[in-house]
């Protein structure tokens, strides 16, 4: 049973050149603003791309979990947060 209110999803096998490691890929909401739920394995890697955007930004990551790391291209990534797990 699944205890988070936002579900798992199914394998993120369309994304997967950008993930070293497993995700699973929920969609939300394609109204106004398109939302989905993205679950990581641990020590999954996000490597980098690029989100286009017609008008008003790429992408938007509300984190819910875990520890996460950002990154300026050419520095070293940082450590930004270590989220309070979900209970």
């Amino acid at each position: 049973m699944n205890a988070y209110p936002i579900p798992v999803g199914e394998p993120n096998s369309a994304y997967a050149q950008y993930f070293t490691g497993r995700s699973w890929l929920a969609s939300i909401s394609n109204e106004q603003v398109s939302m989905a739920n993205v679950t990581f394995e641990p020590d999954c890697i996000n490597h980098w791309h690029i989100h286009h955007a017609t008008r008003g930004g790429g992408q938007m990551l509300i984190c819910v979990g875990g520890r996460g790391y950002a990154q300026t291209e050419g520095q070293e990534p940082v450590d930004k947060t270590e989220y309070a797990k979900l209970k």
